[in-house]
C-alpha cells in the first residue's frame, strides 16, 4: 500500500493525502471484523452444570507446574481451597484441580490472594462449558458487534467472530462467521430477526508446532529438537542457508508449513473425519435412546432403561450404526466413564436425557 515517506512534502502535494485516508482505512476494517466477545463475560461453570468441574491451573512465570511433586501440589490446593475431590496433571505446565459442584469450582477461580501469592493462574476450559458453531451467508457488510447484537438463540451466545481471506496481500472478510454458546451441546439454529440460520459443526484448524513442525502440539509444550521448516535441518530457518527446499514431514520440495504437504493435508482430513465421526457418532447414541429416556419422577437415582430397537428399523443399517460405535474406543471409553460418574454420584441432581447427554459430550471432549 505504498511506503512511510516520513513528511518533508509541500502542503499542497495530494500524494500524502491520499496515503492517509488508505491508512484510515484499515482501522475500520479490524475495529468491524474483530472478534466480539460479550462484555464483562468471565468463563465459569453454570450452576445447573451435571459433570465433574474441572479448573486449569498453570503458573504465572512458566513453571513446569505439571512437573512438581504431586504429593506437595496436591497438598497445596486441598490445605487451602475446598470442595476439591482430585488433581490430576494435564501436561507439563498444567494441572486439572476437580470439583463436585460448580459453587466450590467457581470460588476457586475469585481466590485472587491464594492464586497471586503462589504466582497461579486459574480458569475453565473452554470445552467444559462451551461449544462453538458456523453460520454461513451471513451479510459481509455486518460487523461482528452488530451480528451479536441481532442474533438470538436458544443458548446464550458468548461471541461472535468473522472469518476473514487473503486476498492480494489484504484480508477480507467472508459470508462465514463462528458464534460460540454457553453450552456442551451445539444449538441446532439461531436467528437474526425472523432469518433462520441452521448451524454447523466447527472443526478447528490444525496445530502444528513451529519447533519440532510435527502436529497436533504447540511449541510451548514440544520436547523436540528446534527444526528447520525449509531445509529440515536441526536449526532455526532464520539460520538456514541451504538452497534447497526438504519438508522434514514428508522429504518433499516445499516447506514444511505448506499446505501442499500430503502429510499435512492428511493430518488434515483425519482431524476432520473425527470431529464429523464424533457428531454423527453423538447423534446416534443420542436420538437411539431419548425416546426412551423418561424423566424421573419418583426415584431420581434410577438410571433410565434402554428398549431394544423396533424390528421395524433396516437391520443393516441398525447393525452397522452398532458396530461403527462398539470399534470405536473414544465413544466406548466416553460412555464407560459417563456410566461410572453417574453410578457413583451421590447428589441429588435427577438423571434425566440432558443431564445424560452434558456428561457424555464433557466425557468424549475430554
Amino acid at each position: 500500500m505504498g511506503e512511510n515517506t516520513g513528511g518533508g512534502q509541500p502542503p499542497g502535494d495530494k500524494e500524502p493525502k491520499e496515503r492517509k485516508k488508505r491508512k484510515l482505512a484499515t482501522p475500520d476494517l479490524n475495529t468491524n471484523y474483530k472478534m466480539f466477545v460479550k462484555p464483562n463475560y468471565k468463563r465459569q461453570f453454570p450452576d445447573n452444570h451435571s459433570a465433574e468441574c474441572v479448573v486449569y491451573v498453570e503458573s504465572q512465570e512458566n513453571d513446569k507446574l505439571g512437573n512438581r511433586n504431586p504429593i506437595a501440589l496436591t497438598k497445596l490446593f486441598t490445605d487451602n481451597v475446598k470442595g476439591i475431590v482430585g488433581v490430576h496433571r494435564v501436561n507439563a505446565h498444567k494441572v486439572g484441580v476437580t470439583f463436585k459442584k460448580p459453587a466450590p469450582a467457581n470460588n476457586f477461580l475469585k481466590m485472587d490472594n491464594f492464586l497471586g501469592k503462589h504466582k497461579l493462574k486459574a480458569f475453565v476450559p473452554a470445552h467444559l462449558t462451551e461449544t462453538t458453531g458456523v453460520l454461513r451467508y451471513v451479510p459481509k457488510e455486518m460487523s461482528n458487534e452488530e451480528i451479536y447484537k441481532n442474533i438470538t438463540c436458544d443458548t446464550e451466545v458468548i461471541s461472535v467472530k468473522r472469518f476473514m481471506r487473503k486476498v492480494d496481500g489484504k484480508l477480507v472478510p467472508i459470508g462465514t462467521i463462528a458464534v460460540t454458546f454457553a453450552a456442551t451441546t451445539l444449538p441446532q439454529y439461531a436467528y437474526m430477526q425472523m432469518y433462520r440460520y441452521p448451524i454447523h459443526m466447527y472443526i478447528p484448524p490444525l496445530l502444528q508446532c513451529y519447533k519440532c513442525l510435527k502436529f497436533n502440539h504447540s511449541a510451548r509444550v514440544c520436547r523436540g529438537e528446534q527444526m528447520c521448516s525449509a531445509c529440515s535441518g536441526q536449526h532455526s530457518y532464520k539460520e538456514c542457508d541451504v538452497d534447497e527446499i526438504t519438508c522434514i514431514n514428508c522429504k518433499g520440495n516445499h516447506l514444511a508449513i505448506s499446505r501442499d504437504c500430503p502429510v499435512k493435508q492428511r493430518k488434515m482430513e483425519e482431524k476432520k473425519a473425527k470431529y464429523e465421526n464424533l457428531g454423527r457418532s453423538f447423534a446416534t447414541v443420542v436420538s437411539s435412546t431419548a425416546p426412551s429416556v423418561p424423566v424421573p419422577t419418583t426415584n431420581p437415582k434410577v438410571f433410565p432403561t434402554i428398549t431394544k430397537p423396533s424390528n421395524t428399523v433396516g437391520v443393516s443399517q441398525t447393525s452397522l450404526n452398532i458396530e461403527q460405535l462398539l470399534n470405536d474406543d473414544t465413544i466406548i471409553n466416553a460412555l464407560i466413564k459417563s456410566l461410572v460418574m453417574l453410578g457413583n454420584d451421590r447428589s441429588d441432581t435427577p438423571i434425566n436425557n440432558i443431564r445424560i447427554k452434558e456428561i457424555l459430550k464433557a466425557n468424549l471432549l475430554n
